[in-house]
């Protein structure tokens, strides 16, 4: 999550439906079990995800088996 800047929290918080493409909307942050929201009001704005960054989520979307929904960085239990 470094190519689009985010905090460790928010990259944790990141989930599919949050991802449409081209954006990842940044509504939560995850601190081991809690979950936030992000830390400031500009940190909860969607970022661009750039061209690597795309290639790199569709790569792991597709060895996840194509999931709609769920946390995209998660453990071996499916949790963020």
């Amino acid at each position: 999550m470094f190519f689009a800047g985010l905090r460790p929290g928010a990259a944790r918080g990141a989930r599919w439906e949050d991802y449409d493409g081209k954006t990842l909307s940044v509504k939560r942050s995850v601190w081991r079990k809690h979950i936030t929201d992000p830390k400031t009001a500009s940190a909860a704005k969607p970022v661009l995800v750039i061209e690597p960054l795309r290639e790199l989520l569709a790569e792991l979307r597709e060895a996840e088996s194509n999931p709609a929904s769920g946390p995209i960085l998660r453990g071996i239990k499916g949790s963020p």
